[in-house]
């Protein structure tokens, strides 16, 4: 893989690229990963696709970001970058979990909308543990973030008593102790916790989109992903078209190669046909 440094403005971003193909491909990750998760593709798209697998903000090469918040108006701008830097019209979209979250919320701000999109269990759909979260109005956030920021050993300390009188799970826990307890990880969570009010999941305006029949967007979720809370989102999914949706047997991380070869195989024969 090469690396990339695209100034989009006041922002300055980090990309992989791979590959000569002449399918554009653009990859967003998920939280608590970075561009390079998108190597293991490598070996199966290089002849196909032209991949740019993308730093987020407060993560990989970009864990010093400090631009302020960004928007879908921000990924727009960086799509629409890296098309006209491979002098390319026809493009497509990968997204993980958190990166699949920002493209839902982009998708339809795009001047030109892509071949396919494909949302790798997406956060926002029915993600536990976020509710409460994505309530919050951005100046509680960031009243709470700083709060952490400057006081983690309490915090780690009160989600242990909780824990203790069972009002905290034992998965949270665990979350609360690897991402508060090292400075570069409490950056990374509290910047991507105020960046989620501004990239909103609609599941109904997404699920009637996809209904039309007029796009290319790809649903992909493993049967075995925990962080899901599959029976707020059962009845959701029977209305999603089964062209559209592939459920694998596979945990939450679906970067993989079996993705690569799905995403692959899909690609050439729409090529082909």
């Amino acid at each position: 893989m090469d690396q990339r440094e695209i100034h989009i403005g006041k922002h300055f971003w980090t990309a992989r690229t791979f590959g000569t193909g002449e399918h554009l491909l653009i990859a967003l990750h998920g939280f608590g990963e970075a561009s390079n998760s998108y190597d293991i593709w490598e070996e199966a798209m290089k002849n196909d696709f032209t991949l740019f697998a993308v730093d987020l903000p407060y993560h990989g090469q970009a864990d010093g970001w400090q631009s302020g918040v960004i928007g879908p108006e921000d990924i727009v701008d960086l799509i629409e970058f890296i098309k006209a830097d491979q002098a390319s019209d026809t493009f497509s979209l990968a997204g993980h979990s958190l990166g699949a979250r920002m493209l839902m919320a982009t998708w339809q701000r795009l001047p030109a909308k892509p071949v396919y999109t494909w949302l790798l269990a997406p956060d926002g759909l029915a993600t536990r543990r976020v509710s409460l979260i994505n309530r919050l109005p951005l100046w509680a956030r960031k009243g709470i973030s700083s709060s952490i920021d400057r006081g983690y050993p309490f915090w780690i300390q009160l989600a242990a008593l909780l824990h203790r009188f069972g009002l905290l799970d034992i998965f949270s826990l665990r979350y609360m102790r690897h991402h508060l307890s090292d400075k570069q990880k409490r950056h990374r969570l509290m910047g991507t916790w105020l960046m989620l009010p501004h990239f909103p999941v609609d599941r109904a305006q997404l699920l009637h989109t996809v209904r039309q029949g007029e796009t290319g967007i790809q649903l992909l979720i493993g049967k075995k992903d925990a962080l899901i809370d599959w029976e707020g989102i059962t009845d959701w999914l029977k209305k999603w078209p089964a062209s559209n949706f592939y459920e694998l047997n596979a945990g939450h991380n679906l970067i993989n190669q079996q993705v690569a070869q799905l995403i692959r195989s899909v690609t050439m024969n729409k090529s082909r046909g």
